[in-house]
């Protein structure tokens, strides 16, 4: 991680705060890291201001926003901030034509990732992007769309009668289902459900109820489990912070034994990522731990390279699995569109407006310009 003194991040020619916006479909009744920036906004020299799109007025452009200062919360009509941290959702529902005049004039943290050819990104362009290039195709996991249950049963088939099928735009592990064979029964878990499905009919049924509707990938499950037995993974968590450059919080995701998935948001929970590799790997802990590290570095600088559009965060979801006394890497998922940082609010909060102060600066020397 790379930090910078406090007030290099703070505007030095002009003592005026710098507003931002926070823009979302709601207020959240759990602020996580935004509480944590609104004890921290004057260090930085933010004002932070929360609105929905019902507060503003297009008419003389301002905006009904509430004022986050701690603790207090309070209504203060304002001109629309320059500098917007909006959820990426707000482009997909029924103001999406409001969000298009808000863009024009405003600076958008998070704007729609699509490719340099146009394409938004779905798990299985970017499975085929990488696999294509060749620099990362050691970390990938097989990966396969599936449109019917032929298909699905000859994969089941193909990989030991156990995987796992997700959402193709499906994030923070969302509809992920795992399904294997055991005890002459296929057992399906899904949404902390557990099927037990006696025949291929049974599991026919089951398929047509919950996939037909929805375009699906299929994976081979993979065992990245603790020495305890509950799954796990390394949430690699970037972020841009000072001078626009990319920061790494690395930490682990453990779920329950009984678990699919590891996520958080899902019952899951985290430690210190130094001592959660110490525990589970021993004295290998730190080659580890620098290995994950010179891997995220390498990938964002790729990754962010695909992309007409700057990318604001990236999650990286990395299995561990154990080849003896050795290791490997697998990558799990790649998270763009609102990353979840309750595992480090303070870091979070932090970077974010190391990055506020480096947009503002940008924009008052001319050297970003609005679409």
């Amino acid at each position: 991680m790379n930090n910078i003194p406090v007030e290099n991040s703070v505007a030095e020619t002009d003592n005026t705060p710098i507003r931002v916006g926070i823009f979302r479909r709601e207020f959240p009744d759990q602020l996580t890291t935004l509480k944590a920036m609104s004890y921290m906004a004057k260090h930085f020299n933010v004002e932070l201001f929360f609105f929905a799109i019902k507060d503003i007025n297009f008419e003389d452009n301002t905006v009904n926003a509430v004022r986050i200062d701690g603790d207090n919360r309070t209504r203060e009509i304002i001109p629309i901030p320059k500098i917007i941290d909006n959820h990426p959702h707000v482009f997909w529902n029924e103001n999406g034509d409001k969000v298009q005049r808000l863009i024009r004039d405003h600076y958008f943290i998070r704007r729609a990732n699509r490719l340099h050819s146009g394409k938004l990104v779905t798990k299985q362009t970017m499975h085929d992007i990488l696999l294509k290039d060749g620099r990362f195709k050691d970390y990938l996991i097989e990966t396969h769309p599936v449109s019917s249950f032929k298909e699905f049963f000859a994969l089941l088939t193909k990989y030991n009668q156990d995987v796992v099928m997700k959402p193709l735009n499906g994030s923070e592990g969302e509809g992920v289902t795992r399904i294997f064979f055991k005890n002459d029964s296929y057992v399906a878990h899904l949404k902390k459900k557990k099927f037990v499905l006696q025949t291929e009919d049974d599991l026919a049924k089951f398929y047509d109820e919950h996939f037909t509707d929805r375009r699906q990938i299929l994976q081979p499950y993979i065992i990245s489990r603790t020495r305890q037995g509950a799954p796990f993974d390394i949430r690699l968590h970037l972020r841009r912070g000072a001078e626009g450059k990319f920061n790494l919080f690395p930490y682990p995701r453990i779920g329950s034994q009984r678990g699919i998935v590891s996520n958080i948001s899902a019952g899951g929970h985290t430690m210190p990522i130094k001592t959660f590799l110490q525990i589970e790997f021993g004295q290998r802990w730190r080659k580890i731990y620098n290995e994950l590290t010179e891997f995220a570095m390498n990938f964002i600088e790729f990754y962010q390279s695909l992309f007409r559009n700057t990318l604001y965060n990236v999650g990286i979801d990395v299995a561990i699995l154990r080849r003896g006394k050795d290791y490997e890497f697998k990558i799990f998922e790649i998270n763009m569109s609102y990353l979840g940082s309750t595992a480090i609010p303070i870091q979070a909060a932090i970077t974010s407006f190391e990055y506020y102060c480096y947009i503002d600066r940008q924009l008052k020397e001319g050297k970003l310009n609005l679409p």
